[in-house]
Formats: structure tokens, sequence, C-alpha cells
């Protein structure tokens, strides 16, 4: 990883030289992005934060809802759940105004995840449901199959396991058939947990 940020430092370097604000946002929110995977929250929100002044000043809307939605998920991984949720619905309403179905989906079910971790789970399942939906009608396999696995998680920990099966396995078709092996392990163990929970 030590590598990877040398690499966006070095990028932020010559988009610095080139005054190309739009490249250095883009360095600062990909260096932002290492640093929260990596579990150093203050410094990749240091670095969202400084992005999301830039693509502010350059009223560059796709960049700042971007941000805004990178900086949730710092807050969400801190725990901060009430702080992740501000910032990811503001993200949403910039997504709205550009009219990204894709992020604007995304940022529902960031949404949904964060009323999940809250115990709210009939809310979360709106939001779920909300972004699945969206992902249905523009064609994004990918987006749908997370959200059923989403909406299965949460009718497992509400206690209906068929309804959380049915989700499961709906998802697991859908990353088999697109070849998201990750996708696909996730939904599998998701499955085997349920029969598990049955004593099947």
């Amino acid at each position: 990883w030590q590598l990877v940020v040398m690499y966006y430092k070095k990028a932020l370097e010559i988009d610095t030289e080139l005054e190309d604000h739009r490249g250095i946002a883009t360095d600062l929110n990909n260096i932002g992005i290492v640093y929260k995977d990596k579990g150093e929250f203050e410094k990749a929100l240091d670095y969202h934060l400084r992005a999301l002044d830039i693509h502010r000043k350059i009223k560059d809307l796709d960049g700042e809802a971007s941000d805004l939605g990178n900086i949730g998920s710092v807050y969400y991984e801190r725990g901060e759940l009430d702080k992740a949720l501000e910032y990811h619905r503001e993200s949403l309403r910039i997504q709205r105004l550009v009219g990204d179905p894709v992020e604007g989906a995304h940022q529902l079910g960031n949404i949904g995840l964060i009323y999940s971790e809250k115990g709210d789970l009939e809310v979360a399942l709106q939001y779920h449901r909300r972004a699945m939906e969206i992902h249905q009608r523009i064609g994004h396999p990918l987006g749908e199959a997370t959200q059923m696995g989403n909406i299965g998680l949460i009718y497992k920990n509400q206690g209906k396991l068929d309804e959380a099966l049915d989700y499961h396995t709906k998802a697991l078709k859908i990353h088999r058939k697109v070849g998201y092996a990750q996708g696909e392990a996730d939904q599998l163990g998701s499955i085997r947990l349920i029969y598990s929970t049955r004593g099947d």
C-alpha cells in the first residue's frame, strides 16, 4: 500500500505543477481511499476533505458527490453513524441533481447499511429495495445483486429465513452469471449460515 500511496502522491505533485485542479482532487481522493482501507481514518478524512474543497471551488458536482460519499464511508467505518448518514444523504441529493442513477443507488444502499447498523431494519429494507429497483431498471446486475444480498441479510436478522434464502440465492445466480467470484463467495457464505441456523 505504501507503494500505491507513493505513486498517487507523485501524480499529485505533477497535477499540482500543472495546476490541474480536477486531477489534484482525484489524486487526493485516491490517497484518502487507500488510507481508509488501511484503517487510518484521520488521514483519510483529511485527504477527502481537501478534495471536497477543490471540487466545490471548481463547481464539479460529480466530484463533490463522490467526495461526500467517501467521507460518509470513513465515518461509517469509524462507527460515527449519524455523521455518515449526513454525508451520504448530501451525496445522494447531489447525485439526483446530476442525474447519475448508479451512484444515486449506491448512496441509497449506503444509507440502508447505516440504518441496519443502527438496528432500524425496516427503514434499511426500504432503502435497499429502492437501490435494488434502480439497478434493475438501468440494467446494472452487480448493483442489483449487492442489494439483494443486503436485503437477504436483513431478512435473516429478522428471522425470516425463507425470504433471506430466496434473496441470497438470486444474488448468487447473478454473481455467477457475471463471473464475480467475491460476490459468489459472499452469497455462498450467507446461504450456509441460513442452513446452519435451520440446523440443516
